[in-house]
């Protein structure tokens, strides 16, 4: 009986294990096609907000800015409609101050490094749900919701574009996290991460109701 036991705990075992490696191995898959699609897709939501900040460097309004022949190409949006009064620029002045320190860097190295940035964020999240959530089937279900959505199409889409959103999701989730923390201005920390967001992202400021 004892070593019945032990042959089906050890096959549980190994399933888990094999389980665990298959999800890591597809991840990385998925992983491997954004670094493809990065460096071989423009990119259209990052290239608007790069063009934006290079704009701003160059004190130059970047909402109503047309590129023109002549112009240097650092200043052209392909995505941009000339016949349009409004740049195809969407996102509020904060957002271009994120991309201020990175501006001067090639267009490919911008979406190298948020290729990068989006990641990490992405992992951040999960690991700070997986570390909060001490119950042992929450933690698997965290699990399960991240490899999900990092082999979703979704988030292909999102790290294709050079999207912002999974920025704003990590300031909420360190927001959450301080106010579920016991400390004396818990309260406060919270709110500072949750006003950058709404400052980002101003449909957030409903948040705060």
């Amino acid at each position: 009986m004892y070593k019945q036991l032990l042959i089906v705990l050890n096959s549980r075992y190994k399933y888990k294990r094999f389980l665990i490696a298959f999800v890591i191995a597809l991840t990385c898959v998925s992983l491997a096609i954004d670094i493809y699609n990065t460096l071989n897709y423009p990119g259209a939501d990052l290239r608007n907000r790069v063009v934006g900040a290079r704009l701003a460097l160059e004190k130059i309004d970047p909402y109503f800015f047309k590129w023109q022949a002549g112009m240097s190409e650092r200043l052209y949006d392909p995505m941009d409609k000339a016949e349009e009064v409004l740049s195809r620029l969407s996102v509020p002045p904060t957002v271009l101050i994120l991309h201020l320190p990175i501006a001067s860097l090639s267009y490919l190295q911008q979406k190298v490094i948020w290729l990068i940035f989006q990641w990490s964020v992405f992992v951040g999240i999960v690991f700070a749900f997986l570390k909060y959530n001490r119950d042992r089937y929450k933690r698997i279900f965290v699990f399960a919701i991240g490899i999900i959505f990092a082999n979703s199409l979704f988030w292909r889409f999102h790290i294709n574009s050079g999207q912002t959103y999974i920025f704003y999701t990590g300031l909420l989730t360190v927001s959450w996290l301080l106010l579920n923390h016991q400390f004396k201005y818990r309260e406060l920390a919270s709110g500072f991460f949750a006003g950058i967001t709404a400052s980002l992202r101003p449909p957030y400021i409903l948040l705060f109701v």
